[in-house]
């Protein structure tokens, strides 16, 4: 039996698609305090996708991980080599552009965080989902609504 894509990938709105005109740090759209971390546990695989619009001044965004579901615990994920999980200084050259951060999600800890960073306030228009894939228990549970159009050829 062949499975759909919905129960083999968990999707999680990270940042519903806005516009942010004020300086601000989130770890996962709200104050690092405040924030759940996306848990990874039991997944091979994630995917930041960031869908950006125009963007004025700079953007930053990067992953960080935690052992507790505390977002002021949370540092930033380097992998296996020391190399960051980042996208640093994303500017109007990357207007419309889809960029994807791909990292073994067995290689962090369990907690995932996605920090956003507008350190000037100009305006910035973006999107960010996590797709976390090849989870050990299918189908998987999706936390937030994702609606699944199937169509069959």
């Amino acid at each position: 039996m062949i499975k759909g894509l919905h129960e083999e990938v968990k999707v999680v709105q990270v940042v519903p698609p806005e516009t942010v005109t004020a300086t601000l740090t989130t770890y996962n759209n709200t104050t690092a305090a405040a924030a759940s971390g996306i848990d990874t546990q039991g997944f091979d695989e994630m995917l930041v996708e960031l869908s950006l619009g125009a963007i004025t001044g700079t953007l930053d965004v990067a992953v960080f991980d935690s052992a507790t579901d505390d977002g002021e615990a949370a540092t930033a994920f380097t992998d296996g080599s020391g190399t960051a999980a980042d996208f640093d200084q994303l500017g109007s050259s990357d207007d419309d552009k889809t960029l994807i951060i791909r990292v073994r999600a067995r290689d962090m800890k369990r907690y995932c965080f996605i920090k956003v960073t507008n350190a000037d306030a100009s305006s910035k228009a973006f999107g960010i989902n996590v797709l976390l894939a090849g989870a050990e228990d299918q189908p998987v549970t999706q936390d937030n609504t994702v609606d699944f159009d199937h169509q069959n050829p």
